[in-house]
């Protein structure tokens, strides 16, 4: 599998000042399908970045740049090098609201043809919709849904990667036994559609299996550490046969601390498939995760926007892209 680094090159601006981070995150470089007809229109029909009419300019405004996110970012930059008539900018909101919101009317003013969003809070983004609708330009949500009304959503479909890693840890239990889950946010549909997928299959397929804590990790590897330390430290903790995440940071995080405290035991699921997470698994160290292609959510939400600026074409409101499930069995696939 090819891999390649995220490098902010010049073309590319970057219009906040939030921290960058994860940008040496290697990541997985496969486009989507349609890619190869988008870029032979525009070798064919586009003046260039010299010509101002014929330039897509489109900004994207993302909610923080984790390892993850990076995927996403090296996917927007690579867009912005492939086709000489679109200019690519981003920025980075920290986690930060009104940060999130700035950088969409700034894009807006520096005349962005589009906006593309990785949102900071799902029901927080009515202000970036309304700022998209009076500048008459497309907004194009990317890794999570919003409340607010949006063009086009891309994305893949993250009940589903709960339902696989309740049923990676249903088998692997044997359908018995106890399960604890780390949540990233519970204000992000992110993590509500994750955790649903967990709990609802847990209950339909193993009803052996019990739930015996939720605690929330807000994505981070050493929040995960902190949580999994005071649940092993605890009565509960003695009782966990596996830990179910949110992502592969959180993930990592429980790994790391189960194995520092002799329960290689445990089984312990992510999503995301990033390179750590992969190299746990490889080691015995990390049992599950489910690769979510980072690159192609955030090719294909350069595409959308392209596409129906330069040529008129409209696109599906929901754009899936697949998820794919990770074990020892096939972890070198991924690496």
């Amino acid at each position: 599998m090819r891999k390649r680094r995220l490098s902010f090159i010049l073309a590319v601006v970057v219009v906040c000042t939030g921290m960058l981070s994860g940008c040496s995150m290697e990541k997985e470089a496969k486009k989507p399908d349609a890619v190869s007809d988008t870029k032979k229109n525009s070798e064919e029909n586009a003046e260039g970045k010299d010509g101002k009419d014929s330039e897509v300019v489109i900004g994207c405004a993302f909610d923080y740049v984790s390892d993850f996110m990076a995927n996403i970012a090296d996917a927007v930059t690579e867009f912005d090098d492939d086709f000489d008539d679109c200019k690519v900018m981003i920025s980075d909101a920290n986690f930060d609201i009104p940060t999130q919101i700035a950088a969409v009317e700034n894009f807006i003013s520096q005349g962005a043809d589009g906006i593309i969003i990785k949102p900071v809070d799902s029901s927080s983004c009515e202000p970036i919709t309304k700022l998209c609708e009076e500048a008459g330009v497309p907004l194009v949500t990317v890794n999570g849904t919003i409340t607010s009304d949006y063009y086009a959503y891309v994305g893949s479909d993250n009940y589903y990667a709960g339902q696989l890693q309740a049923e990676y840890a249903g088998e692997a239990l044997n359908g018995e036994g106890n399960v604890a889950i780390l949540i990233g946010d519970p204000g992000l549909e992110v993590s509500v559609a994750r955790t649903d997928g967990n709990i609802d299959t847990l209950n339909e397929k193993y009803p052996n299996i019990n739930v015996i804590d939720q605690q929330q990790a807000d994505w981070m590897r050493d929040e995960a550490v902190a949580k999994v330390e005071n649940w092993l430290q605890s009565d509960v903790g003695q009782g966990i046969n596996a830990i179910i995440c949110n992502n592969d940071e959180m993930a990592i995080g429980a790994a790391i601390v189960c194995e520092e405290n002799g329960r290689g035991d445990i089984i312990i699921c992510g999503i995301d498939a990033q390179a750590d997470a992969c190299r746990f698994i490889k080691e015995g160290k990390m049992d599950f995760t489910v690769f979510q292609n980072g690159h192609d959510q955030g090719y294909k939400a350069c595409e959308i926007i392209y596409e129906k600026v330069k040529n008129g074409t409209e696109s599906d409101k929901e754009v899936n892209i697949d998820f794919e499930p990770v074990d020892e069995k096939n972890v070198e696939e991924y690496m």
